[in-house]
Formats: C-alpha cells, structure tokens, sequence
C-alpha cells in the first residue's frame, strides 16, 4: 500500500508511524534538523526557526530534502525574515509572501450550535469569546433539549449575536517570535507568569512569558490559555478559584516541556483564600481541598505563588469573557497587566499575614478536629438499673429531658440556650430516647425470643399446616385369614390376582408391613402397601379353594 487513505480510524497513526520511521534513517546525516522535525511537527505541518538566517536556510534545505526522499514535498514556506524568503525563493521553494501573522477566520454556513466545535483553538487565542459559546451550550443542556427542538428566542438572539462576530476574528493578528525578534544574546532573563481567575461561570488560566533583555527593557508576549465551563454541580467561588489555579500548575508543565530553555515560573491568583490554601498543609482541609492542594504541590513550589488584586488579573477575562471588538484591542489579554514590564518593585505586595484572608468561607473548609479534656470509661449498664432508683416513670421521663437539654445546650452559644420549662416534644423526645435505651438493653432477649419464636413456627405449626390427611388416618392391621388382592400395575384392577393372608409380620411397634399371602401358584412375601383389603366374611368355595361369602346386615 502506497497510500493512506483519508478518514479511516488507522489513517492518523500510519501517517505518524511512517513519518516517524522515515526520520528515523537521517538521525547520523542531520541530526540538528532531525531532532527539529522530531519535536516541532504537527501532521502534516512543520513549525521550527533558528537564531540566524543562515541555520535556518540549513534547516530548511535539509528538511526539504529529508522528506523529498519520501515523496513527500515540503510546500507554502513562510518566515518572518525577508533575507530567508529571498534565499529560500532563489531555490525554487514554494514560499508563500502573505504577512507572517496568525489568522483565524470562520464563516459559518449557517446559523447553529455546531459551529462552536468547528473553531480550532488549542493555543487559546480567543479564550475569552469562545467560553461565552461553551457557557450557553451548558445552559442550552440544563434545558434538557433535544438536538431536535428549537431554543428560546432569547438564547437564539445570543447565539446569533456571538455568530454576528465570528467574520471579524479575521482582524485578530498575533505575532509569531514570543522575544518580538530580540536575539538569545540579548536576553537577560525569562519568567512565565500564569494568571488564574473563576466565576461562577467558568474558571481558567492564562500564561505569559516576560523577558527581560539586555539594555533594561521587558517585554512579554502571550503564551496560551485553558479555560473550564463551571460543572453543573455548584461549587463555593474559592473552590472554583482552586480549580483554575490548579489548571495553572498543569498548564505550567505543559509549557516546560515545549520550551527548550529554562524559565522561571510564577503563579498569580487574586483569590486571598486559594493564596493560603496553596500555602498551608493540605492535610487540614477537606478531601476535596486537600487532592487539589496536593497535586499543585506536586506541579509546582508553593514559593512560586504569589497574590494580585482581581482588577489587574487578566485571567478575569477568562471568566467573564469578551467580544472579538473588545478581543483585539486588548492589550491586557495579550500583554497581561501593564506591571508585569516593569521592574519587580513595581509587582503587587504580597501578603503577609493571615489577617488579609477572609476567614469564613476558608473556616468551612478546614477538616473539624477533635480535642478530648477528659476521657470516660463507659459501662454498659441495663436500663432497669436506672429505673429502679425512681419510683415514677413520669418523673424519670422529666429527669431524661433535662439531661438531653444540657447536652444540646453545650452544643450551642450561650444566647441561644434554653433554659424555661420542657416543652412537649421534649418530653416526647425524652420518651422515644428511653425506648430506644430499653430496646438496646434488651436486645440479646429480644433477639433470642425472636429466634425461638421463629424456630417453634416454622417446626411446628407450618408442619401442622403441610400434615397430609392420610397420615392422620387409623388403619387396623392385616390378620390371617384375611381375603386380599394382589396389585399389579400391568393390570386392571380386575385380573388381580386372588390372595389370602397365612401369616403376619409385625414390627416392634405392633404395626404390620410384611406378610405372607398364598394364592393358586404358591406362597408369596408381600409388603401390605401392594395389597388391597377385601372386606367380608371368609369361607370355603363349593368347588374347593378360597370364596367370599356375602353376610346380610339387617
């Protein structure tokens, strides 16, 4: 097979796989372009730059060449360095002269909610107008719509109003170079700064790279952006606000794994109580707390995050979102906040006290402890014993009430303690306590009763129930002498043969089972079940042998 085809489940793997074993043949040739071709290619795509015009013209004509050995033509060269574009034009390359900027543009076909997943977005350029489109998706699901049934007016005038802007993300330019052409000899330092802000919309993270160069100047360009709807499930706004620092941690190693220089990483959050949170011990806060705090700490050092007023954190765009007009003018999205390019005095102060954090929502977060002054050996005592020592059980119901009072009202501020009379349910409430008492004392007895009472039922009274009559019936024993036929089951009851008993066999409980019977061919041992009785008197035929003579009954 020469070909992949388009569409088929194993396209994209055998695409990547011979790709992969291609390169694999220049690794000794050109190993620099190898290992750019290794990292930097993206289906079919291939995103690499160098740090002068002539590695990257060596860059290019090897790659060019790598992949013409297999068929496969490198096509639609672009680069921000008019020295290169000429070069790679003098070579017959197929450059492509369009201004060196990222485009996206989307026209719909038509008006529907499928044109949200056709915006490919993974850097998150325009996070802030796609989360208003996620955000009505969930609103559209809470619904409970289906595909096939219309929306609201009013959701259909949102959805079309956030449509009306989609041909003008077209005018959304982003440079490509994050140092904005400064060359690596020129740079100081490098930080990535990640901002995370929540709603209860939606919660996410923004990350930026700042670069201070060489002659004082610090730059910062945008690097990318994750964002979340809320879940359905409501959440306290300091949880949401840890699920997009959390998102931050995560990102932040996404990014380390991309660059191939070291930075230093800073995380910002304008939540006071995620700052603490992501400060303390997470073991005590509650699970849901206490996993999320864990895995940022596994992702990065709680030195590295630090706290800025939610008026200068751009990740607040990420939670409320923005139109594409008010996308492309702005300079806090793409730039972060005008005091991230300035010197690190100008920074926010960090907080330094617990004072500084609102304590209520954080209070219903950390994990209740238990702080036990006195120990008390408890002994299982029956409750007859206590009942003994009142005379009245009015009185003991009154004395139960009391007690359950003092302790629902060590439970309580002293403000709201009772301290009037009992009331009725109360005393009610005193009442079922003590029955629950006596059952608990009682309930080895309860349970043994219950045992023999079940043993007893179903032993003797469902056996009564399935007793068969029969059973029941008293039958006299077979004498000898007595007439009786013999049974056959290969015969009708009429051809049995004839039979007379000449001896018994009782058991030791006077009962006979087995006798002896003699018919016309002999003496036979028969069991009384394969006997049938005859009744009347027993005499002797006039032709010899056994005959039943009839007796008048008067």
């Amino acid at each position: 097979m020469t070909r992949v085809l388009f569409g088929v489940t194993s396209s994209p793997f055998l695409l990547n796989a011979t790709i992969k074993h291609h390169l694999k043949r220049y690794v000794d040739k050109f190993p620099h372009t190898h290992k750019l071709l290794e990292n930097n290619l993206y289906v079919d795509d291939v995103h690499i730059g160098a740090d002068n015009v002539d590695k990257a013209l060596i860059v290019c004509l090897e790659s060019y060449e790598i992949f013409k050995d297999a068929s496969m033509y490198l096509r639609k060269w672009r680069t921000n360095s008019p020295e290169l574009f000429h070069k790679l034009k003098e070579r017959n390359l197929e450059v492509d002269d369009s201004p060196d900027f990222y485009n996206q543009t989307l026209i719909p076909s038509k008006i529907h909610l499928k044109i949200a997943g056709r915006i490919f977005d993974p850097i998150g350029y325009i996070g802030p107008y796609t989360i208003r489109i996620k955000c009505l998706i969930q609103k559209i699901w809470c619904l409970g719509l289906d595909w096939d049934e219309i929306v609201r007016d009013e959701i259909v005038k949102i959805f079309n109003d956030w449509c009306d802007y989609l041909k003008k993300l077209s005018n959304i330019r982003i440079t490509r170079h994050y140092f904005y052409g400064a060359l690596p000899k020129d740079i100081h330092n490098i930080e990535l700064h990640l901002f995370s802000d929540a709603s209860i919309k939606a919660y996410g993270t923004v990350a930026y790279l700042r670069v201070e160069l060489s002659d004082g100047n610090i730059i910062t360009s945008f690097v990318a952006y994750k964002g979340r709807v809320a879940p359905l499930k409501t959440l306290s706004l300091p949880r949401l606000e840890l699920m997009g620092a959390l998102l931050s941690a995560r990102l932040s190693e996404k990014i380390m794994e991309g660059l191939e220089f070291p930075v230093q990483r800073i995380f910002w959050t304008d939540s006071s109580i995620v700052f603490f949170w992501i400060k303390g011990s997470p073991d005590k806060f509650k699970v849901f707390i206490k996993n999320r705090i864990q895995e940022i700490h596994k992702c990065s050092n709680p030195s590295e995050w630090f706290h800025c007023p939610g008026k200068e954190n751009p990740g607040d765009l990420i939670s409320r979102g923005l139109s594409v007009a008010e996308l492309k003018n702005s300079d806090f999205w793409w730039q972060g906040p005008s005091w991230l390019r300035e010197k690190k005095s100008s920074w926010p102060k960090p907080l330094e006290t617990h004072k500084e954090l609102v304590t209520d929502p954080e209070t219903l977060e950390i994990r209740k402890t238990l702080a036990v002054n006195t120990v008390m050996e408890y002994t299982n005592q029956n409750i007859n014993n206590f009942i003994k020592k009142y005379s009245s059980f009015t009185k003991f119901i009154r004395i139960t009430a009391y007690c359950l009072r003092f302790l629902k009202n060590c439970r309580i501020t002293q403000s709201d303690r009772k301290k009037d009379n009992l009331s009725a349910s109360e005393l009610q409430n005193a009442t079922h306590v003590l029955i629950k008492c006596a059952q608990l004392s009682e309930w080895s007895l309860i349970q043994r009763l219950r045992d023999t009472f079940w043993a007893r039922w179903s032993s003797e009274y469902l056996n009564e129930l399935q007793r068969r009559t029969k059973w029941r019936d008293v039958k006299e024993n077979l004498k000898v002498g007595q007439l009786v036929l013999l049974k056959n089951a290969s015969q009708i009851p009429m051809k049995w043969t004839l039979a007379r008993v000449i001896k018994i066999h009782p058991g030791e409980d006077g009962l006979v089972r087995v006798v002896d019977v003699k018919t016309a061919k002999g003496i036979f041992t028969r069991a009384v079940t394969n006997l049938l009785p005859l009744p009347g008197d027993v005499g002797l035929s006039p032709n010899g042998g056994w005959d039943v003579i009839a007796t008048k009954t008067n």
